[in-house]
């Protein structure tokens, strides 16, 4: 058992996690064309947080099948998991 690798995927688990919530609560919406274009640093941003903040998580449940590893559902459950965050990240 290595509790530092614990530690750190718990960490980034909640770091991430917490990056998701400031991420949508820094979120642009709407507007039309001239808005969009006057907060485009704000929405370039809040996007690239937002996928700081999956690979934040995917690490995160990386240890955590890590630490799982002798159970085979771990490792299908963390596949399915880095399909989603891959298919679910922004453009």
């Amino acid at each position: 058992m290595d509790i530092n690798r614990d530690r750190t995927s718990a960490v980034a688990i909640i770091l991430g996690a917490v990056a998701f919530v400031v991420t949508m609560a820094l979120h642009p919406t709407g507007g039309d064309l001239d808005y969009i274009l006057k907060i485009a640093p704000v929405v370039v941003g809040t996007h690239s947080l937002a996928l700081a903040s999956l690979a934040l998580v995917v690490l995160g449940f990386l240890g955590l099948t890590v630490r799982l590893s002798e159970d085979v559902l771990a490792t299908a459950g963390m596949v399915t998991f880095a399909f989603g965050a891959v298919a679910g990240a922004p453009e």
